[in-house]
């Protein structure tokens, strides 16, 4: 029973919050996306943060839009959100992504967003053989 660990989700600690979705998450609970989602979004900088650090840690691609949205940030949190994205994306796309979007800011946050809509698509794809045929 997982009701007790989804209490802790109303705490008024920040930091509680954040560890009981990681758990959550890890334990396979919806509940804990839902939590990172809305922690995702806080108004305090640090903990946008640790929520971006705790997905790339997490790995779980269920995150990644997550990820993309808090490339809207600024300063730190895009950062964290972007370092997170490496960890999804392997060396070698990251080292890619990173030469295309050299430079800019701008240019940097459209080549990880074009990478996550690319990486939805195959996701999509794998999970409904039918819809690549159906788009020809």
């Amino acid at each position: 029973d997982l009701e007790p660990l989804r209490w802790q989700l109303r705490s008024d600690s920040d930091q509680i919050q954040l560890a009981t979705a990681i758990a959550l998450v890890q334990l396979g609970d919806a509940d804990g996306v839902l939590a990172l989602q809305r922690l995702g979004t806080d108004d305090d900088p640090g903990v946008r943060i640790q929520v971006a650090s705790s997905i790339g840690k997490l790995g779980d691609p269920k995150l990644i839009p997550l990820l993309i949205d808090m490339l809207n940030d600024r300063g730190a949190v895009q950062r964290t959100a972007i370092d997170s994205l490496e960890q999804f994306a392997g060396e070698t796309t990251a080292r890619e992504i990173e030469e295309e979007g050299a430079g800019s800011e701008t240019r940097l946050v459209a080549a990880w967003k074009s990478w996550a809509a690319q990486q939805s698509r195959t996701a999509r794809q794998s999970a409904d053989p039918t819809q690549e045929a159906g788009a020809r």
